[in-house]
Parts: C-alpha cells; structure tokens; sequence
C-alpha cells in the first residue's frame, strides 16, 4: 500500500484521489509492479510517441527535382546510377525475340521456295489458270506476322515495366534489392492490360480520324480538324504519361492508375510538354552525333550498338523522374 503525501491516509493502487483528504495523487507514486517485465504507467506516460526508425538507407518517399531543365538535368543522375540493370533488363526480351524472328524468316523462306518452284512448274507446263495458285497463303503470312508481332511485343512490355521497378528501388532505397531477372519476370502481368490499352488508343485514334477524312475534299477543313486532334492527342498523352510508373510503383489496376496519372498531371501538363519538347531535342543532338560517329570505322558501329540499349532505358527514366519529381514533397522549377 502507498500513502497520501498531504495526510498520510493508505490508499491502494491504481487510486487517483485521497479518500482521506481529497487530494490528488500522483501517478508517479503508484506502486512499481511486482513483475519485472511489465512496464509501469508512469514510464509509459513518460515516454514520447514516435515513428518506427527508418532502415539504414531507407526513405519513405522521393527528393527529385521537377521543372523544365531540372527534371532533364536529374533525369541523366537517375540512368546513370541504373544504367547497367536498365541495360542488362533490356537485353533479356531480345533472346526469344531473336529465335522468333529467325524461325519466321526460315519459315517464308521455304514457303517462298515452295511457292517458287509451282510457280515454274506452272509455267513450263503452260498452265496459267493455275499461275497465282502458289500465292494463296499470302494472308496466311500477314496473319502470321501480326501475331509474331503481338508475341514479340508480349516479351518487351515486362522488360519495360521492370525497368520502373529498378529505378525506384535505387532512387527510394540507394540500391537494387530486385535481380533484373525477378524485376522482368514479376512484371508480366502489366502485359495484358497494356497490350489492350494500346488496341484501345490505336481505335480511338482510328475512329476520331474518320471527320477528318470525309473532309479530305476540303483540305482547309481536313488540315485544321488533324491539327486540331494532334493537339487534343497530345494532352492526353501527357495527361496519361504517368500510366506505368503508376501501375508498377503504387500497383494500382490500369483504370485506376489511368485516373491517377490525369490527377497527378492536373495543372503540370504545359511543364511536362517543355520537359518532353527539350527532351525532343536532346534527342535529335545525340541522334545527329551518332550519324557522324557512324563514320567512324569499328568506333562508330560499338557506340551505335551501344546507344540502342542506353536510349530507351533514358526515355524511360525521364517518365520516372517526372512521376517522382511530382510526388516529391519539395519540388523545384
């Protein structure tokens, strides 16, 4: 038992007040428990709530840079720092890809041959009803090339999406806890989603271009309208440019990741089209110095063959860095 330090009356523990006097006991004259591991009330209340510590090296967000020539500028750091993973993910598509093209290749080849070989028979025996018979798989082929087309692009999308992966676990974390492998391979299931997502884009596109072309007999008018939905197809563009880093990053569905980029873009979409029209010139510059350096004996050819698997890994790193610059807390134009 623990007395009242204003009358000596014994209370018991847990009391708040004096039963004796009135007066108001301190919490830190409560009796310590008996069991060793049980923390008293008054060290409880003594200690200040705080958040769980950080791992070493960990951040709970971005710090990049958004604005016209900030973003390009922190655009260079970011595929710099991942450019041997971006290369190495870019690199895995092009096996099946390669053994895909090869086998179609050998196959309209010896089609082609077949095909050859009835069309000079056809002619030594005279029989030219029959001339064009040879041709009649010809849609059977462009069949087979939209399909192959599809498969190849089946095996890219991962390869893309993955690379969103790397470069945010670099930029949040300070290094790669994703193999290239598990990043290309966890990233097949955008694949679909995205496969219809551009058919939509491609019918939409289709379909908004049909005025235009009734109007071909008015060229001012057909000119005008095309100017008119090129302008109206960018800013949706834009306003959807942030699709995929959403999807992979937040993992959020395609409709879901669809509204979030056009409210992540809202009030950013003129800032975004200078990022992406000064992009447009770095690249056409370092296009024109591979054209010269393509002169260049063995030199020109390794920078050339080196330059396509670092090129689409930097434009990829700018949609990054523009979806990490817009979520950053402080952000500098």
């Amino acid at each position: 038992m623990s007395h009242c330090n204003s009358c000596g009356n014994a209370f018991p523990t847990g009391a708040k007040f004096c039963a004796g006097c009135g007066a108001q006991i301190p919490v830190l004259n409560a009796e310590p428990s008996t069991n060793p591991y049980q923390v008293s009330e008054a060290v409880i209340d003594a200690q200040p709530v705080s958040p769980p510590p950080e791992k070493e090296g960990e951040s709970t967000g971005y710090n990049i840079r958004f604005g016209v020539s900030a973003s390009i500028s922190e655009m260079f750091s970011i595929w710099s720092a991942s450019l041997g993973q971006l290369i190495l993910i870019s690199l895995i598509p092009m096996v099946p890809t390669f053994v895909i093209v090869l086998a179609a290749v050998i196959g309209f080849v010896v089609s082609m041959v077949s095909d050859f070989s009835s069309l000079l028979h056809n002619l030594e025996t005279g029989n030219i009803g029959n001339l064009m018979n040879g041709f009649d798989d010809v849609w059977g082929w462009v069949a087979v090339v939209v399909v192959l087309f599809i498969v190849i692009v089946a095996f890219t999308i991962p390869s893309i999406t993955g690379q969103f992966r790397l470069l945010d676990e670099k930029t949040r974390l300070g290094e790669h806890r994703t193999s290239v492998w598990q990043a290309y391979w966890g990233s097949f299931k955008y694949t679909l989603p995205l496969i219809g997502l551009g058919v939509l884009a491609y019918v939409a596109l289709g379909v908004a271009s049909i005025p235009g072309i009734l109007l071909v007999n008015i060229p001012a008018l057909s000119v005008v309208y095309f100017l008119a939905l090129m302008v109206f197809a960018s800013v949706v563009g834009i306003r959807l440019s942030l699709v995929l880093p959403i999807m992979v990053i937040e993992e959020m569905p395609l409709f879901a990741a669809m509204a979030r980029s056009n409210e992540m873009c809202t009030g950013k979409t003129w800032t975004i089209m200078g990022i992406w029209g000064v992009m447009f010139l770095v690249m056409f510059g370092i296009v024109i110095v591979l054209m010269v350096l393509n002169f260049v004996p063995v030199i020109g050819q390794l920078v050339n063959m080196f330059s396509q698997l670092a090129l689409t890994p930097l434009q990829i790193s700018l949609f990054f860095t523009i979806y990490a610059g817009i979520k950053s807390p402080q952000r500098s134009l």
